[in-house]
């Protein structure tokens, strides 16, 4: 007999890309297109309300020169047939940098536009006949590789150019066909399910055999009125859930923005625009989700430059979807700079929760740095944090650290509870594989049974799809469920606190560094030797 494994996986794959993500959006209404260029410094949405703007088609290139700004107005009227439906404005703006705020008539900001998130909500349920008038402040950045210099001569306006660097791609209203949209992701976390599952595992042919009649059921001549009928031969699959014992993973978003980096510092402003009202809207539609929030300075930003963003920020805040995690004022180098340095983000990151958001942000959330200082558990205590979230270092074998849970403790014996993602520094996209890598990696096994895992990415996340797949069940040796960014020190950890390993000194950020594992109930004056030394440097 062949074995048709390959084939069939291949088989699906190809239908769910080719057939029927292209099929999501049944109805289809070119928008009319304006735009202003901008070669300097950006305008205010006020401005770009009252001026005139000149016929704009789709194919045309924009950007007129890096750092510029080209103000879009896009109209359209909603099709009385539409009335009832799911009504979205699909916009590409076109290239991996091209990025966008979207605004609607009175100029209030709504999301942002970026590669991986090209949709706009006009319409829960459209009524019909609805206008349609949305302002983009589409910002023309181009790419500079920090690793390699590529892109270097874009710093510099002598040497930049005035190239155009992007090309509108698509704006159109649509109707998205709810049966596809939920077969999308029904087949999407299957399938990622099964190519997480090893290939001996019954459960996975299980899944292959259901997807595989599921395709068959799709008539591709019609597409909208047989996706209801995949979805019923996959609901009894999906609805197999996780065993009791299994790994689960606390998932939650985050959208990762640098305050100043590779980009001037006005970009730094409009990025996190577009990637805070995109959780913002992110934070409506889902909430039974959790997004972190890590920065004080960029809601400072939005207090000042968009207060429609900031309470939004703050409404989700009351409801509890929101939490602002960190209490620092930026995520810093925690290697470079010196004690007075890093008391300070905690003082005014920590004041600025308080004053303007009415909490007080529990932990420090510094999931991207190569290396933190052995002063930083006592800074953190005295600045009243209970938890620490890091990263292994997972992509250097040599300095890895030994665990994912562990008690880190700093130069003066002061503890804190700390949790690595076993899944690394990266921004999960919520998929099998992923999930499955996690529990793979996760290093205190039989010590612990949950970790937690920032999905998202950066200028608003990844768009809905991983919001998507967390709301789905699947069975991959672990359970995806949401979580709170300190939920693994409120008692829920992942094993009896005095149970866990201790980790003296610092997180190191190069190979040769001492390393050295204690016990939770070892004496507290610990004693690391080597090149990084267990002290903070003379200032």
């Amino acid at each position: 007999m062949h074995d048709r494994t390959k084939s069939g996986e291949a088989r699906i794959a190809h239908f769910l890309d080719r057939r029927l993500r292209p099929a999501l959006h049944t109805g289809r209404l070119p928008m009319e297109v304006g735009a202003w260029h901008i070669p300097g410094e950006p305008v205010p949405v006020d401005v770009a309300l009252r001026t005139g703007y000149t016929p704009f088609v789709v194919g045309e290139s924009w950007g007129g020169g890096p750092w510029s700004t080209r103000w879009f107005r896009f109209t359209a009227d909603v099709p009385e047939r539409w009335a009832g439906r799911r009504v979205e404005a699909v916009i590409d703006l076109g290239g991996d940098r091209a990025e966008g705020l979207v605004h609607d008539e009175h100029g209030t900001p709504l999301q942002g536009l970026h590669p991986h998130n090209s949709t706009v909500t006009v319409a829960a349920q459209a009524r019909g006949g609805e206008s349609v008038r949305l302002l983009v402040e589409a910002a023309a950045n181009p790419a500079i590789d920090a690793s390699t210099g590529a892109g270097a001569h874009f710093g510099d306006p002598v040497t930049a150019g005035d190239e155009p660097l992007h090309r509108l791609l698509r704006a159109d209203l649509a109707v998205r066909d709810e049966n596809i949209w939920q077969l999308i992701h029904d087949i999407d976390v299957l399938e990622g399910l099964m190519r997480a599952l090893p290939a001996g595992l019954p459960r996975r042919h299980e899944i292959l055999r259901a997807l595989d009649r599921a395709v068959d059921a799709v008539d591709p001549r019609d597409i909208p009125g047989t996706a209801a009928r995949a979805r019923d031969i996959l609901g009894p699959v999906l609805a197999r859930r996780a065993h009791e014992s299994a790994h689960t993973v606390a998932a939650v978003g985050h959208a990762a923005t640098g305050s100043a980096r590779l980009r001037p510092m006005r970009e730094s402003v409009r990025a996190s625009a577009r990637a805070l009202s995109s959780m913002a809207t992110l934070a409506d539609e889902y909430p039974e989700l959790v997004f972190a929030a890590s920065s004080a300075q960029q809601h400072a930003w939005m207090k000042d430059q968009h207060p429609h963003v900031f309470e939004r920020i703050r409404k989700a805040v009351a409801r509890g979807n929101w939490v602002p995690v960190g209490g620092m004022w930026v995520e810093p180098d925690p290697n470079l700079p010196g004690g007075e340095s890093l008391a300070r983000q905690f003082t005014h990151g920590r004041r600025f929760y308080r004053e303007e958001l009415g909490l007080d942000a529990g932990g420090v959330w510094l999931p991207g740095p190569g290396g933190m200082s052995a002063a930083l558990p006592q800074l953190a205590v005295l600045a009243g944090a209970h938890w620490a979230l890091g990263h292994t270092l997972a992509a250097h074998d040599a300095n890895s650290l030994p665990h994912h849970t562990f008690w880190w403790e700093g130069v003066d014996g002061s503890r804190i509870f700390t949790h690595c993602p076993p899944a690394g520094p990266g921004h999960a996209a919520l998929t099998g594989p992923e999930l499955a890598d996690a529990v793979t990696a996760y290093a205190e096994r039989g010590g612990g049974s949950r970790s937690l895992m920032p999905f998202g990415g950066a200028a608003g996340g990844r768009g809905r799809g991983p919001r998507e797949r967390g709301a789905h069940p699947r069975d991959a040796g672990t359970r995806p469920q949401a979580g709170r960014p300190g939920g693994l020190a409120s008692g829920r950890g992942p094993a009896p606190r005095a149970l866990l390993p201790g980790r003296a000194g610092g997180v190191p950020a190069r190979p040769g560094v001492a390393r050295r594992a204690v016990r939770a109930d070892a004496p507290r004056r610990v004693h690391q030797s080597g090149p990084q030394q267990a002290r903070q440097p003379p200032q």
